[in-house]
């Protein structure tokens, strides 16, 4: 197999990955009022729905990237995809809340082992020079997903239930991992022969689980004990991690590149502030607004809609121009959509919504796939693994924490209390005081993005 060959068959095997993974988590807002009517949820555990997935995805990125380091990123992405399909599959069939969640927790996993090892192999079939349009493509790719997913998530729920949204993904998954096995060979692993550090793992993936739970639950005793926990665990992540010779996070990424840290906490940002809206806007639109899902799923697909057509553009400009330009730009667009929403939902001007998801869009598409490819740039091959999966990880404790944050103010607010029109106005109230929290860490994200500093920092090893 040529180089060229190799590039295009795992270009094209990640792309269709994450397109068919981006379909159920999009589509799955527009359908979480009918999970929630059909299985009785209160507000709360209609929120846990949308948080479970990200935060197994988060809690156990980092170890399964270390881990393909070391055996193999082809094995672990193959072990994944088909790990998603069984999730999905179980989700679909889940009789019960507590089911659900678990099997969503399932794909959560499946998910963090195929996201970690193919941004890895991505970066390392392709060099520099090119990184850049192959992150761009990748990203449309995404996106793509997410456009759709609304939409045929909206006419699957309106004509054959909230559980037919996960079959073609489930579909997608069985067909690429045929084609993986058969196509894509495994590349030298470049950490082959050094030891896994199983206590980092361990540690940090309980760490990261209490952190992140005890963050969407701070109004609740068990909340604050499992942020005490956490505390504790990062404690001794860090004095594990500082004494085994061969780390699963070798912290001199993170202490000693500040291209890599601030980008990656640029990232962390980014995606608190803008990944709750979806779920939002969905919830607005159809207990507010009295919208239907398939006339959310088309409204909400406005903004992947944008972004699959500007983010080749920005993956190409992300290969000549510096990162802190693109990206902090897009943040600020970005920012400017947050306002919209505020201002749409305060007014009751409807337009608003759609100029903000259009806005918000370009600015995502900026964002994006620059930030990601300073991030791949600014480490040694041998730690792509990692690299990809701390940024992963970045982005699943951003999605953890934003959904968080909206849980906790959903929690305060709201109670146990179901969205009945009775309760129409501290919903909405609610919602506009996250948008002006999300705005607020929009703006840190974009004081990260400034002072990250030039491009062309490398970690040392």
């Amino acid at each position: 197999m040529t180089a060229e060959t190799r590039k295009r068959d795992i270009l094209l095997t990640l792309m269709i990955s994450l397109f068919a993974g981006g379909l159920p988590l999009s589509a799955l807002p527009v359908a979480l009022p009918s999970i929630a009517d059909a299985l009785g949820l209160t507000a709360v555990q209609t929120g846990g729905v949308s948080v479970v997935f990200a935060l197994v995805s988060a809690a156990f990125i980092l170890p399964v990237g270390r881990l393909a380091d070391i055996i193999g990123r082809r094995r672990i992405f193959a072990t994944g995809l088909a790990i998603v399909a069984t999730g999905l599959a179980a989700s679909a069939l889940a009789p019960s809340w507590l089911l659900l969640m678990a099997a969503l927790a399932l794909t959560g996993l499946g998910t963090a082992m195929s996201i970690a090892t193919g941004m890895a192999l991505l970066s390392s079939a392709f060099p520099a020079q090119e990184r850049g349009r192959a992150l761009g493509m990748v990203t449309a790719a995404v996106y793509l997903g997410h456009t759709l997913g609304p939409s045929i998530g909206g006419l699957l729920t309106h004509h054959f239930g909230w559980r037919s949204i996960f079959l073609p993904t489930i579909l997608l998954h069985s067909l690429l991992l045929a084609f993986l096995l058969r196509r894509v060979g495994d590349p030298v692993a470049e950490a082959h022969g050094e030891s896994f550090d199983f206590g980092g793992a361990a540690i940090f993936s309980v760490m990261l689980f209490c952190i992140l739970y005890g963050f969407s639950s701070m109004n609740l005793p068990v909340g604050r004990w499992a942020l005490a926990a956490g505390a504790l665990l990062f404690i001794a992540f860090v004095i594990q991690e500082s004494r085994v010779t061969q780390p699963m996070l070798d912290l001199r990424l993170v202490t000693g590149n500040r291209l890599f840290a601030f980008s990656d906490l640029t990232h962390l940002l980014f995606y608190m502030a803008i990944v709750p809206m979806p779920f939002l806007l969905s919830l607005y639109l159809q207990y507010v607004r009295g919208y239907d899902p398939q006339q959310t799923g088309f409204l909400l697909l406005l903004q992947p809609a944008i972004m699959v057509v500007v983010s080749p553009f920005a993956g190409r400009l992300a290969d000549r121009t510096d990162p802190r330009v693109l990206v902090t730009a897009g943040i600020a667009i970005v920012t400017c959509s947050l306002l919209l929403y505020l201002a749409a939902i305060t007014r009751g001007w409807q337009p608003g919504i759609a100029a903000g998801l259009l806005t918000g869009g370009v600015g995502f598409a900026l964002f994006s796939s620059p930030n990601s490819n300073a991030i791949m740039g600014s480490v040694a091959s041998r730690h792509y693994g990692v690299a990809a999966a701390f940024e992963s990880t970045m982005r699943g404790m951003g999605v953890a924490f934003g959904m968080g944050i909206v849980m906790m103010l959903f929690s305060l607010r709201l109670g146990g209390m179901r969205i009945t029109p009775e309760h129409h106005a501290a919903f909405v109230d609610t919602v506009k005081l996250a948008l002006v929290i999300g705005v607020a860490i929009s703006v840190a994200s974009m004081c990260f993005s400034v002072a990250r500093g030039p491009p062309g920092a490398r970690a040392r090893g």
